[in-house]
């Protein structure tokens, strides 16, 4: 257990580069302009108080946790210590599992700041009072939806690390599934067959960034999601196992 910590504490670490430090910046500006447009503007008027993030700030901690999802076994190719990272005493299994804690970690302290930011500014702005089980219920709510997308996210993101082993393909592939071809194949169908349309509508790629924008996943759509990941997931695993690093 001692040592799952450790590995999964260094891949934290990996973490703290430029590209963590650009969406800090970038998220104190969004959140900030977003809040100003609801409270001033009266924009996003039907979001929970509770909720800090909105509009552009919850887009880019959707991007970021796009970006840290596709990149979770593509970086170890990028800077050539898939080597040995996979060659070591653990099963490469293990590692990625690991690693996927790692992620799972960063998407619940991002849940748990959307709630700290919405009640920070609810407290500056109107000097109101929260409820507790309110407060517990919208963050387990927030936990559970930041963690599905980004497993949704990083269980495609692996297939296309272990099968391009380059880092910006694995990128834009993610990208492409989860914030272009669900909206694309949706609008194309709408116009030619609805009932394709809608089953369209009904899968994960569509559905997960769906959800997440709007901070809310149906019971069958977290069903459908979960059952997605892992079977991709599961066959993610096998590729890498059965991939030569050498």
């Amino acid at each position: 257990m001692h040592l799952f910590c450790r590995i999964t504490y260094l891949e934290l670490k990996k973490t703290n580069g430029l590209s963590f430090k650009l969406f800090v910046f970038l998220f104190l500006i969004f959140t900030c302009i977003d809040n100003y447009l609801r409270y001033s503007k009266g924009l996003f008027s039907n979001a929970p108080s509770m909720i800090g993030n909105l509009g552009i700030s919850l887009l880019l901690v959707q991007f970021y946790l796009v970006y840290l999802s596709a990149t979770l076994i593509s970086q170890e190719f990028r800077y050539k210590t898939s080597t040995i990272v996979f060659s070591n005493p653990f099963s490469r299994s293990y590692i990625v599992f690991s690693k996927l804690c790692s992620l799972f970690i960063i998407s619940t302290c991002l849940a748990c700041l959307n709630v700290l930011t919405g009640e920070i500014f609810n407290l500056i702005i109107h000097n109101s009072t929260f409820e507790i089980k309110e407060v517990v219920f919208i963050t387990l709510k927030l936990v559970a939806v930041y963690n599905l997308f980004a497993f949704c996210v990083s269980s495609v993101g692996i297939i296309a690390s272990i099968l391009t082993s380059n880092r910006i393909i694995s990128l834009l592939a993610c990208f492409g599934v989860f914030q272009v071809l669900g909206d694309l194949v949706s609008q194309s169908l709408e116009r030619f067959n609805e009932h394709i349309a809608s089953i369209t509508k009904n899968m994960f790629f569509y559905i997960a960034p769906k959800g997440f924008g709007e901070l809310s996943y149906s019971p069958l759509e977290s069903a459908n999601i979960l059952a997605v990941s892992c079977i991709l997931y599961i066959i993610g695993i096998i590729l890498l196992n059965r991939k030569d690093l050498t």
